[in-house]
């Protein structure tokens, strides 16, 4: 696959990494000026989708999006030392199968109940992107939805997208999961494993696969994805939600 033309995908983007461990941030421009990876990507790209990499597949440092600073740079999570008490930069104990990152212009709900009395978990829909090139971090790029699962993260709904970028999904002729697995039958137990043993590895509970650790078709992954983006409306301009503005900064 070829890396170059991906990112070329979006040209008009451009990445600018600043400083080191907590102070780390990956913004993105665009014509020399500062946008949000969250709000100002859109979501849609035709029948596919724009998604946002993080961490790169066999990279353990954990970034995510800020939602609480300015133009939502991609920064390193933290949190207390176990022990001392101390901040410290958050790593993952197990190497991704997979580029981890997130979908622009969506929100998993945190004020509404999504299933069983649980709600979502207050950020963007997390994506998998599984194809064979480790992406870059704040790279840009369309993929194709194949499907998707449901995490129960520490009592909250965390959907998990599963995707392939649209070069290799159009290569290898995928346009499923099961299609996927067809050509990588593995990769199904690997991925929920991942998932459901990451935070036993931080002194947490293992992280149950809701609805019988199934994984759910495109179109109805489709419908979940286009419920976290009228979510993510709600959440920009819905009076109910003024205190989540201002606890995100958003205008």
């Amino acid at each position: 696959m070829n890396l170059k033309r991906l990112i070329s995908q979006f040209s008009s983007y451009q990445i600018k990494k600043s400083g080191e461990g907590f102070h780390q941030q990956i913004q993105l421009f665009q014509n020399d000026k500062p946008i949000s990876f969250w709000h100002d990507i859109h979501y849609q790209n035709g029948e596919d989708i724009n998604i946002g990499i993080e961490i790169p597949f066999n990279k353990i440092a954990k970034l995510e999006v800020s939602k609480e600073i300015i133009h939502n740079p991609i920064i390193q999570d933290t949190r207390k030392n176990r022990f001392t008490k101390e901040k410290e930069l958050r790593y993952y104990a197990q190497f991704p199968c997979f580029n981890y990152g997130f979908i622009p212009q969506t929100w998993e709900n945190s004020e509404v109940n999504l299933h069983d009395n649980y709600k979502g978990d207050d950020d963007p829909l997390d994506v998998c992107e599984l194809g064979s090139t480790q992406l870059e971090q704040g790279q840009i790029l369309k993929v194709r939805v194949l499907g998707s699962f449901c995490v129960l993260d520490q009592s909250e709904i965390d959907w998990k997208i599963l995707s392939l970028n649209v070069e290799e999904a159009e290569k290898l002729k995928v346009n499923t999961f099961d299609d996927y697995l067809k050509l990588y039958p593995w990769k199904q137990q690997q991925i929920l494993d991942w998932f459901r043993f990451i935070k036993v590895f931080d002194g947490k509970k293992e992280n149950p696969i809701l609805f019988d650790g199934k994984i759910i078709g495109v179109d109805e992954t489709k419908k979940v994805i286009l419920d976290a983006h009228n979510d993510w409306k709600k959440l920009l301009k819905s009076p109910e939600l003024e205190n989540k503005r201002k606890e995100f900064h958003i205008k």
